[in-house]
């Protein structure tokens, strides 16, 4: 059986939901669900992180787009950037897509963005191995939001001071 209370805080059925009625309106409200989505994904898993792994992958394969034909003549000297800027690029996605996997993702990337600047044309100029690194320790670093609290501080009363005393009495065996 519910409770006076449940049902006076129930939303009666009768009651009508506004239905966006114009282009304008319904592109808003489309909008305001897309904006409350992403802000909901980029605080659920190192999307920093990853973005800057991502932007190191760019530099990384940027500066060794050498045709293909050219990688397979040269052998494994000239597939180090491919290797390097895609084994970060799957990092950074890694980061994004799979949250729980970010130690992993961490380590791999910034062993890679470390080992870029013997491998990939001084680390795509620096700059590639700059951002891997930086992203990579982003994304170690990162950490699960702690819920915000608004207003004042819970100040404990002497009452429920009393109460938690008692109960840890009656808890601890004799």
């Amino acid at each position: 059986m519910l409770t006076d209370t449940v049902l006076e805080n129930a939303v009666p059925e009768t009651e009508a939901v506004s239905i966006p009625s114009t282009r304008l309106e319904r592109a808003r409200y489309a909008a305001s669900d897309a904006r409350t989505w992403f802000r909901g994904f980029r605080r659920s898993r190192p999307f920093w992180g990853g973005l800057w792994m991502l932007v190191g992958a760019y530099f990384l394969l940027d500066m060794s787009m050498v045709p293909i034909q050219l990688v397979v003549k040269a052998g494994l000297t000239g597939l180090g950037g491919w290797l390097t800027g895609g084994t970060l690029l799957l990092c950074g996605l890694t980061t994004w897509f799979f949250p729980t996997q970010k130690l992993f993702a961490g380590v791999i990337g910034l062993l890679v963005a470390i080992v870029s600047i013997v491998v990939s044309n001084l680390g795509g100029l620096f700059l590639g191995m700059f951002f891997g690194v930086i992203g990579a320790s982003m994304t170690l670093g990162w950490g699960p939001a702690k819920p915000r609290t608004f207003g004042r501080k819970k100040k404990v009363t002497d009452e429920a001071a009393a109460q938690d005393t008692e109960l840890e009495e009656i808890e601890t065996p004799a």
